[in-house]
């Protein structure tokens, strides 16, 4: 057995290590895409026997040419890739000047509280601060692939004792990885009601970079799953609408305190974006398409259409919503939501036929529409889903208070002119009230 170098000048997170195998150290540099770009950087590390074969070809010593790469492997004894920084002589001033620094601070924190000097405290961020980078790469075991979105495969993983979801996107959906780490390392968005991303990193795998989300892992999956095979008790329902809700508002507020947040319209609200927690609520999940206030007043052409076009709202379908204005997308969100709100009372035990789940306007457009099936059945026709208080032709019919107030208040949400919508801050303190009047426990 003998030692390598290992590290990467890829991922500038990643620290340096040293480790040991009785085949071969290589030292690679390697060609990759960041931001559309091609760039060239270093990395080193140890081979097994698979990985000799695959790449060394039995040839050590020599530069090796693999996929726009080159690999130099070498046997001859420790460190033959290169020496650590810790026994580079150009390191010691550097480590002396650092150990001269921590004493002095050491020092200073004794003399602190040898004299019970006592300094106000800083307001610090909120719990968001603690998403950090690091090097979740080796330290995250990968159990099963749990979901493929539009951007990305969601693995469930390991974390030392923590289950999480680790969402892994290519080079090639960088962009999209950009704007949902952006929205997550906003300050004052954590919420119980939003999902909790715990980290983020930059992998290395078979040569081709990947970008990691550290997510909390929801065992019960999102609300579209849950929905399939499970009908929900009135306080159930409610739970979960009270909670989606109450994230959607914390997105759409704009917070100008010590530590500010811009308002955040989601842009893609769906029952697969929403994730079922143990207690039966909701967080809000995926924000790969969400804009802030500050983007929306100063970007121009914003595409608008984009997300799920089954759940587009009528301004959305006709182009016509106002780029300029951050209400206009969340009164986009707000439709959006009282489909999912539809979905939901559909598969309660309010609804005496809820024996099987249905999307929105499956009646009309069946499994996969097409924008203009969309057009047709919203704008042309001015058709929603069928609520609980209505029959086949529409007409009313009597029903439980509490389903007729629920009725009521979707039909608010999904108003043909976005303006008579209710907002997210409304409806909140409406099912709120709701719960409070017919003692529901939310």
């Amino acid at each position: 057995m003998f030692k390598c170098i290992e590290r990467d000048s890829c991922n500038k997170t990643k620290i340096e290590t040293t480790c040991m195998t009785s085949t071969s150290c290589y030292t690679a540099n390697k060609k990759t895409v960041k931001k559309s770009k091609a760039i060239f950087c270093k990395s080193s590390g140890c081979f097994d026997e698979q990985l000799v074969q695959l790449y060394c070809k039995n040839s050590f010593n020599e530069i090796i040419n693999y996929n726009e790469s080159t690999i130099t492997c070498c046997n001859h004894g420790d460190y033959c890739n290169g020496l650590p920084d810790s026994m580079d002589p150009s390191h010691y001033v550097f480590y002396t000047l650092v150990t001269s620094i921590l004493i002095g601070i050491v020092y200073l924190i004794y003399k602190k509280r040898k004299f019970k000097v006592k300094f106000k405290k800083r307001p610090q961020p909120d719990e968001l601060s603690i998403v950090i980078e690091k090097s979740f790469y080796k330290q995250i075991i990968f159990i099963e692939n749990i979901g493929v979105g539009r951007f990305g495969k969601v693995f469930k993983g390991l974390y030392y004792d923590q289950l999480v979801a680790v969402k892994v996107f290519t080079s090639n959906d960088y962009d999209s990885y950009k704007r949902e780490l952006d929205i997550y390392k906003l300050h004052s968005l954590s919420r119980d009601s939003i999902l909790k991303c715990i980290g983020w990193d930059t992998a290395l795998v078979d040569f081709s970079t990947e970008y990691w989300l550290v997510l909390d892992y929801c065992k019960l999956g999102s609300l579209y799953d849950y929905l399939q095979n499970h009908q929900l008790t009135t306080d159930q329902l409610l739970s979960i609408m009270l909670s989606a809700i109450s994230g959607l508002n914390h997105l759409h507020d704009t917070q100008e305190f010590t530590v500010s947040k811009p308002g955040i319209s989601h842009r893609d609200i769906k029952s697969k974006n929403l994730l079922m927690k143990t207690d039966r609520t909701v967080c809000i999940a995926d924000f790969g398409l969400s804009l802030t206030k500050n983007e929306i007043d100063s970007k121009e052409n914003i595409k608008i259409q984009v997300g799920t076009r089954r759940y587009w709202s009528p301004e959305l379908l006709d182009d016509s919503l106002n780029r300029l204005s951050f209400k206009s997308f969340c009164l986009s969100d707000i439709y959006s939501y009282s489909l999912v709100f539809w979905e939901s009372l559909n598969r309660s035990v309010l609804n005496p036929n809820a024996s099987n789940y249905l999307l929105p306007y499956y009646e009309y457009t069946g499994n996969d529409p097409s924008i203009n099936d969309m057009i047709e059945v919203v704008i042309n026709k001015k058709l929603r889903p069928r609520l609980l208080d209505e029959d086949e032709k529409k007409r009313p019919i009597e029903v439980d208070p509490i389903c007729q107030s629920i009725c009521s208040l979707i039909r608010e949400c999904w108003d043909q002119n976005p303006t008579k919508r209710w907002n997210s801050l409304k409806i909140k303190e409406k099912l709120e009230l709701l719960s409070l009047n017919f003692n529901i426990k939310t």
